[in-house]
């Protein structure tokens, strides 16, 4: 026998098991959290990866902080902002 809990969360309502409801809430979270990511990368400097799949292209976005930030290895004397690296 299956239970089912009715939960109310702000902007959200939802009948279901537990399970789909934190299924549920957390694909809503990660929609959001796209949604909020891709208006920020309009209009903030930012760096996206380019690979020769060109289904992988653009799949990592580096969003640049205001002010100066450092692009580097791990190897640099400080600790760059945004590590670069790769296969060897």
């Amino acid at each position: 026998m299956a239970v089912v809990y009715r939960f109310i969360v702000p902007h959200c309502r939802f009948e279901g098991s537990i399970t789909y409801f934190c299924f549920y809430y957390v694909l809503q979270k990660k929609l959001a959290e796209d949604a909020k990511k891709a208006e920020q990368v309009k209009v903030t400097p930012h760096f996206w990866n380019l690979n020769e799949d060109p289904a992988l292209t653009g799949m990592v976005i580096h969003l640049c902080p205001e002010g100066t930030t450092a692009i580097g290895t791990d190897k640099a004397k400080k600790a760059p902002g945004i590590l670069l690296k790769g296969l060897k």
